[in-house]
């Protein structure tokens, strides 16, 4: 449930720290996502797929194995 509050460290949150990540597993190609960190401890709140960056890498995938 969406509190508005940091679960860590249990400040008020107005705004996101959002940032740039590779999504890594040893089975799947790389992706590209963000991540969601509270303004002031840094906890990671979220993680998330890049959906514009995700139909390029797979297209782009696609294209390696044909």
């Amino acid at each position: 449930m969406n509190t508005g509050k940091c679960p860590k460290c249990d400040n008020a949150i107005d705004n996101v720290i959002i940032e740039d990540i590779s999504l890594n597993d040893a089975k799947q190609p790389r992706w590209r996502g963000f991540s969601y960190s509270c303004p002031s401890c840094k906890t990671v709140l979220g993680i998330q797929m890049n959906p514009l960056a995700l139909n390029v890498d797979q297209l782009l995938e696609i294209k390696k194995l044909m």
